[in-house]
């Protein structure tokens, strides 16, 4: 619901003469609005308190229904679009709440899709899910988990990384050729023996 406020209600200099704000019904039950209701400066400010944080709180439910997200990445993303630390923390324990931020879930389902894929390691799994705020502990146990529940096979999605790269560098100087190659795959948290030898095999020489 939108509310408009008056100047004279919030009483900070240099306010518009109205300010709309949107309120949940929560807010219009704690602060006994109804229309027609005269505000005083107080609950002028308090409203406007609560609509910022409803507002936060829209932002990160409208960015988890376009991805999966950990806390700490909902939180970043929170933070680079400049809300206030004290609606972020509400927003976040709100979602908690209510279930919708759960990283062992978030951390599964991520792997889970990674080793789907068949392109890449467990190293870079990690790394990604360590970056995203995943404790490691946890990590490590949802990766160990997923890759049994996927029959994730690393050595074959070596290859398979390898193969599909190769083509992209296939009119290339064999040696500038490997070089690309074993780069690209010791990114991907592959390691360097494994490498050297699918590399050799990819491009002889």
């Amino acid at each position: 619901m939108a509310i408009v406020l008056s100047a004279e209600a919030l009483l900070g200099e240099g306010r518009r003469a109205q300010e709309t704000v949107l309120v949940d019904a929560a807010v219009m039950q704690r602060f006994k609005l109804k229309v027609g209701s005269e505000l005083d400066a107080a609950t002028g400010e308090q409203l406007l308190a609560s609509a910022t944080a409803l507002g936060t709180y829209d932002a990160a439910t409208a960015a988890l229904a376009l991805r999966g997200r950990s806390r700490r990445e909902l939180e970043r993303w929170l933070m680079q679009r400049k809300h206030a630390a004290p609606d972020i923390r509400s927003a976040l324990e709100r979602l908690d709440d209510l279930g919708f931020l759960d990283d062992e879930s978030y951390a599964r389902s991520y792997a889970r899709a990674k080793m789907a894929g068949g392109k890449t390691s467990r190293r870079r799994i990690a790394m990604e899910l360590s970056r995203k705020g995943i404790a490691r502990e946890l990590v490590d146990r949802v990766i160990r988990e997923a890759g049994e529940e996927e029959g994730f096979d690393e050595g074959g999605a070596l290859e398979a990384a390898a193969e599909r790269r190769a083509r992209s560098l296939s009119k290339l100087e064999p040696e500038v050729a490997r070089r690309r190659l074993m780069g690209f795959l010791l990114r991907r948290g592959f390691g360097g023996e494994e490498v050297r030898k699918v590399v050799q095999a990819t491009f002889p020489r």
